[in-house]
């Protein structure tokens, strides 16, 4: 109750974070030693913050009481008629600054006669995410995590033939 009206509605609305981070940061290189090639591929985003709207719509209100005994982490959650999930609450509000590790690609190019080249490569895609989110993925389009799909890892092992 933020305007001191004694009930909880539209009136108590605010403005807490944002979605789009202060700082996005890109990282991509190549490096190469006599016939072996390494690339790597990496972005972070830092001061984005995210609604788990996962964990807010797990947490119905209309369970709290068990034999008389406050179960929940929210003790006046009974009293504010939350009889549904709360999906505006600032509770679900998490930081999910991450940095992700997007590609890596290792090849060995092999020399062939008259100028002709076989490379042989794998790569990696979605390698890993380092955050403290605890959700599926702190990337999301438009700052609500409203469970989806988390992002496969893929493998890809490629030859490539120029001639």
């Amino acid at each position: 109750d933020r305007n001191g009206d004694g009930k909880i509605d539209s009136n108590d609305k605010y403005f807490y974070k944002k979605a789009a981070p202060d700082v996005t940061i890109g990282f991509n290189t190549t490096l190469s030693y006599k016939k072996w090639t390494l690339a790597v591929s990496a972005h972070a985003n830092l001061g984005n913050w995210v609604y788990d709207n996962n964990s807010s719509r797990l947490s119905l209100m209309t369970d709290l009481w068990t034999n008389n005994f406050v179960a929940n982490r929210v003790p006046q959650a009974a009293k504010d008629n939350f009889t549904t999930a709360q999906y505006f609450s600032d509770y679900y509000v998490r930081n999910a600054s991450f940095f992700k590790l997007d590609n890596i690609t290792l090849g060995y190019t092999f020399g062939l006669p008259k100028d002709m080249t076989l490379n042989l490569f794998g790569t990696v895609q979605n390698v890993c995410c380092a955050s403290g989110y605890k959700g599926i993925d702190p990337e999301v389009f438009n700052g609500i995590d409203n469970n989806i799909w988390p992002r496969p890892r893929t493998y890809v092992v490629g030859l490539k033939f120029n001639f």
